[in-house]
């Protein structure tokens, strides 16, 4: 009843999704979240920086504010970050600069979830070490030269 009432108040539809992994997740409206401010879901607080930076500027600002990079473990997260970043190409926290082809988190959490696009990750046109969600628009990541300004997705717990 409480989080029906918010919803009203704030202009916010919430429903209850079922995860990948069988748990209960609340999908909450982009409506609820005010741009330039942390946004709740799954357990965690995400905002989107549409200020461009290269990708370890942009770690660097996520950290100075108490968080990281956005790490992407399930489908419901991925659409999430979508729709908070308005669908533009984003950083997100998935880098393969220490190995190549070797991509990792930078939280070092477990590789659960990807979604590449066609045939990417592919270091098309030279050294491409860094994840972007959202690439051209469309519901997939691709890898690019991480030096390339962007905005960028922080989370924190």
């Amino acid at each position: 009843m409480n989080l029906l009432l918010l919803g009203l108040i704030f202009g916010a539809g919430v429903t209850m999704t079922t995860a990948e992994d069988g748990t209960k997740a609340k999908r909450v409206s982009r409506a609820l979240c005010n741009p330039g401010t942390w946004c709740p879901f799954g357990g965690r607080t995400y905002i989107f920086i549409s200020v461009p930076r290269p990708w370890a500027f942009a770690q660097l600002q996520c950290q100075s504010l108490g968080g990281s990079l956005a790490v992407i473990q399930n489908r419901e997260t991925n659409d999430f970050l979508r729709s908070l970043s308005s669908r533009m190409d984003s950083w997100v926290g998935f880098s393969d600069a220490q190995l190549d082809g070797v991509w990792l988190w930078i939280n070092s959490e477990r590789i659960r979830f990807t979604n590449w696009c066609r045939a990417e990750p592919n270091n098309y046109g030279g050294k491409q070490d860094c994840a972007v969600i959202n690439y051209n628009g469309e519901n997939c990541w691709d890898d690019s030269d991480c030096t390339t300004p962007r905005p960028y997705v922080c989370e924190r717990k």
